[in-house]
C-alpha cells in the first residue's frame, strides 16, 4: 500500500507541472495561429498580451488547482495510514489484554507481551523487570546476548535508565547512547543500543516493573510510541499485581493444606495412641478379672 500510495504520489506530482505547461503551450500557440492565421494580423501588442494571459492564468490556475488535489490527496492518504496504525495499536493493546486476562502464568504474559511490543515499534531488542523488594529483577527479554542476561539479573533503583524511570516513575529515553553514556551500563553499551525507552509498569499507583525497548540504529521515539508502550506498562502492571495475588494465593493455599495434613497426621497419631490404649486397657480389665 505504502508503495502504491508513493507512486501516485510521483504521479500528481508530475502532472501538477507538465499539465500547466502543457496549457500555456497550448494557449501561447492557439493565441498565436489565431491572429496570424486565421485573421492574418502580425504580432502586436494585444496579441502579446493574449497569448501572456492564455499562456499564464490558465495554467495558474490549473497548477492552483492540482497542488489542492494533491495535498487533499496526502491528507486523506496520512489520515488512512494513522487510522490503520490506530486500529493496530487497538488490536495490539486488545490482544495483551486478552493475554494478561486469560493466564496467570506471570512469565507467559510477559514473554507474549514483549514480542507483540518489538513487532508493533519495529524494534530490535526489549526487556521487562519486574520489582522486587528494592531492585529489579530481568523477567524477559528479547534480542539480548547471553551475556547480557547474566550480567543483568538484576538492577538496583536509580541506576541505568530502567532504574531512574522505576524510582521516577516516569517514562525516560535517550536517542543518541552514543552521546550520553554516563547514563548507560556498560552492557546497554556493549550490545551496541543507540536508541533506549524505559516505561515504568504501574499497578494501583504503584511502579511493579519497567518495560524498557531498544534501537541498535539512531531513531527517534514518535510520540504515539511512547503513550503506547505506556498504555502497555498498565496492562503489564495488572498483570503482575493478579500474578502477584495468584501466587498469594496459591501460597497460602499449599500451606493451608500442609498445616492440614500435619494436622491430620497429629489426629491420625492420636487415634492411634488411644486405640492402643484402649487395647491395653481392656487387656488390664481382663487379667483382672480372671484374677
Amino acid at each position: 500500500m505504502k508503495k502504491n500510495l508513493d507512486h501516485w504520489r510521483q504521479v500528481h506530482l508530475l502532472l501538477r507541472w507538465l499539465a500547466p505547461l502543457a496549457m500555456a503551450l497550448l494557449g501561447v500557440g492557439y493565441a498565436l495561429w489565431d491572429h496570424m492565421a486565421v485573421e492574418s494580423g502580425g504580432v502586436s501588442a494585444h496579441v502579446i498580451r493574449e497569448a501572456l494571459f492564455f499562456g499564464t492564468v490558465g495554467p495558474l490556475l490549473a497548477w492552483l488547482t492540482l497542488s489542492w488535489a494533491v495535498a487533499a490527496a496526502e491528507a486523506k492518504a496520512r489520515a488512512k495510514d494513522e487510522l490503520e496504525k490506530r486500529n493496530q495499536e487497538l488490536l495490539f493493546l486488545n490482544a495483551i489484554g486478552e493475554t494478561a486476562s486469560q493466564s496467570l502464568e506471570l512469565q507467559e504474559v510477559l514473554d507474549g507481551a514483549l514480542d507483540k511490543i518489538l513487532n508493533i515499534t519495529g524494534l530490535e531488542a526489549g526487556d521487562i523487570w519486574v520489582l522486587e523488594e528494592y531492585s529489579l529483577s530481568l523477567k524477559s527479554h528479547r534480542g539480548v546476548s547471553a551475556q547480557f542476561v547474566e550480567r543483568e539479573a538484576t538492577m538496583a533503583l536509580g541506576e541505568c535508565l530502567c532504574g531512574l524511570a522505576a524510582q521516577r516513575t516516569e517514562l525516560l529515553k535517550m536517542e543518541n547512547l552514543d552521546g550520553d553514556s554516563d547514563m548507560a551500563r556498560p552492557a546497554c553499551v556493549a550490545e551496541g543500543f543507540c536508541a533506549v525507552m524505559s516505561v515504568p509498569v504501574q499497578a494501583r499507583g504503584r511502579t511493579v516493573g519497567v518495560v524498557h525497548v531498544a534501537s541498535r540504529s539512531r531513531r527517534a521515539f514518535r510520540p504515539q510510541e511512547e503513550q503506547l508502550l505506556a498504555a502497555v506498562g498498565n496492562q503489564i502492571g495488572m498483570a503482575i499485581e493478579n500474578a502477584r495475588l495468584y501466587g498469594e494465593a496459591r501460597d497460602f493455599n499449599q500451606q493451608l493444606e500442609q498445616r492440614v495434613s500435619e494436622r491430620t497426621e497429629q489426629l491420625s497419631r492420636a487415634k492411634e495412641e488411644l486405640s492402643r490404649k484402649a487395647r491395653q486397657l481392656q487387656e488390664l480389665l481382663a487379667r483382672t478379672i480372671s484374677i
